[in-house]
């Protein structure tokens, strides 16, 4: 084999390099149906040219995702009410410490 070997890396690997989950990393090689280069013992390595197309795509997604959620109301989720059965909406930014007991 001429030249040296290119360094393959696995998907904790990957995650570990773009600061981002493994389920995320697992998703995108799922979804892409990015194909190993390899396969040492039971895990899968990739090239460097597949870690840097995960990470254009991790970060494609991202902006995508906040082009969504721009403009969009804080999230709001259910509460339960103090007085007794029934429920209320309340900020997600509030908590049950004290507030609604």
């Amino acid at each position: 084999m001429d030249g040296p070997c290119p360094r393959l890396a696995t998907v904790g690997e990957i995650a570990r390099r773009l600061g981002r989950p493994t389920h995320r990393i697992e998703y995108l090689i799922r979804t892409r149906r990015i194909a190993p280069r390899a396969r040492v013992a039971n895990l899968r390595v990739f090239g460097p040219a597949d870690v840097e197309y995960l990470a254009s795509e991790l970060s494609r997604n991202e902006a995508e995702r906040e082009r969504k959620h721009r403009g969009r109301t804080p999230h709001r989720r259910r509460v339960a009410n103090s007085v007794g059965c029934g429920s209320r909406l309340a900020p997600a930014s509030m908590t049950n410490e004290g507030r609604f007991s």
